[in-house]
């Protein structure tokens, strides 16, 4: 069989790559903030029940501070404790249908 033109192109890049590059370009972004040594504890919750922000304290700290958010992506990816805290504050869990 004779050869035919190319329709497609591939590019592959490792993970660690692919998540180097998206950190950059997320850390360039206005009103991004990146707070590094430290772990959420739970989100907040305005009076209307939308999330607000979160409560964050420094690893191995004792005390925790609010952090207020417009936006709040979990990328923890299978060890997120996020299904539990949405549970726990009413609601239900995606994968976990009532």
């Amino acid at each position: 069989m004779g050869r035919f033109p190319a329709t497609q192109r591939l590019a592959s890049a490792s993970r660690s790559l692919i998540e180097w590059v998206v950190r950059r370009r997320v850390e360039q972004t206005p009103g991004v903030r990146f707070v590094a040594g430290h772990e959420v504890r739970s989100f907040r919750l305005d009076r209307r029940g939308h999330v607000s922000g979160l409560e964050v304290r420094r690893r191995g700290g004792a005390s925790a501070f609010e952090l207020p958010a417009d936006l709040v992506v979990d990328a923890s990816g299978r060890g997120s404790v996020l299904p539990d805290w949405l549970e726990h504050w009413g609601g239900t869990a995606p994968g976990r249908a009532q």
